[in-house]
């Protein structure tokens, strides 16, 4: 268990809304949709484009790894985001050279 306070650890209590998700999607990504609707929540952190397309689908907004990145970098709480996006993409994050590129100019950041 994480040190954090400001982490909790919350089950969902529908599981039959998760059940039927799982046609479609993985545990993690049932699960997630299905407590952000019950936590009313603002934003759901997602990677998976299937999740992604689902959270779409019902009209919760979004945002993942690379959104938090370029957001921290517009909020300058970081200098470059570079060098994540390149590790993450070593790492085998599915994140191809264009959207790479594309963010990097969105953060104002020369491509090459």
């Amino acid at each position: 268990m994480s040190e954090a306070t400001w982490i909790k650890t919350v089950s969902v209590k529908d599981r039959l809304a998760v059940d039927v998700l799982l046609d479609e999607l993985d545990l993690g990504e049932a699960e997630t949709i299905v407590l952000a609707s019950e936590l009313s929540a603002d934003w759901v952190l997602m990677d998976e484009k299937k999740g992604r397309r689902k959270l779409t689908q019902l009209g919760v907004r979004k945002i993942g790894t690379v959104g938090i990145l370029l957001k921290a970098k517009q909020a300058r709480l970081l200098s470059i985001i570079r060098p994540d996006l390149e590790r993450l993409h070593l790492q085998g994050f599915s994140l191809s050279r264009s959207v790479i590129d594309a963010v990097l100019q969105q953060a104002n950041e020369s491509c090459g």
